[in-house]
């Protein structure tokens, strides 16, 4: 996934900052900016809510699953 298209997912609500390789993702829920790495997933919650997570511990978390446009499993992006 392109960074445009993390944008897109997240509704815009993305900073980020290739020169000093620093990217959020903002939180609605929690009302605040979440860091994240170049490489690791972004997952939206079931509130909407959006939060980071390493590639090793969404790997030993989630299985591959067929996605279809908007269907389930169409809720979150590897930023990278």
């Amino acid at each position: 996934m392109t960074m445009s298209e993390l944008g897109d997912f997240a509704n815009g609500l993305v900073r980020l900052n290739d020169v000093d390789r620093e990217f959020a993702v903002y939180d609605r829920l929690h009302d605040t900016w979440v860091s994240f790495e170049y490489g690791d997933w972004i997952i939206r919650g079931v509130q909407g809510e959006f939060y980071p997570c390493k590639p090793d511990v969404f790997d030993a978390t989630y299985e591959p699953a067929e996605l279809s446009p908007g269907g389930p499993g169409s809720d979150a992006a590897e930023a990278g």
